[in-house]
């Protein structure tokens, strides 16, 4: 699937800023991702407003191609995110491409049936949901 590939990425650490500005981090917050030459694994757990908790696990295939960045669902599991209880259902959206931009260190793409678009810049990924959160992670060595 694919003509170049991110070399192997874990990112974690760093916090997560909600829309009200009030940083959070373990334990209202963990999460974990990595991307291998050929996977992405994500896992992240918060509670809600109400203080139940939410989580999503995934496991997908992914590229760059002429087409952009694109994913394959391998695994998906939600909790809580948007209707209670378990979902092993991928959005829809999961297996289509995105555009890139950007080249070299800096590189920007939306990953499709997720909120946030994501910026790798060297060592360092952001992702952002407009409204909603800001997200800080670094390279794990």
């Amino acid at each position: 699937m694919g003509i170049r590939r991110i070399t192997q990425v874990a990112v974690a650490g760093g916090g997560l800023m909600n829309s009200p500005g009030k940083e959070l981090g373990p334990p209202d917050i963990a999460g974990m991702m990595t991307f291998t030459t050929q996977y992405r694994n994500f896992n992240v757990f918060w509670k809600d407003a109400e203080g139940q908790p939410v989580s999503v696990s995934y496991i997908g295939e992914y590229a760059f191609t002429k087409d952009g960045y694109c994913e394959k669902p391998i695994f998906w599991l939600q909790n809580n995110l948007g209707a209670p209880g378990l979902s092993y259902t991928a959005p829809a959206e999961k297996s289509k491409c995105t555009a890139v931009s950007g080249s070299g260190k800096i590189v920007t793409f939306q990953i499709r049936g997720e909120p946030p678009v994501v910026t790798f810049e060297g060592d360092k990924l952001t992702a952002e949901a407009e409204g909603l959160f800001v997200d800080h992670r670094e390279r794990v060595k």
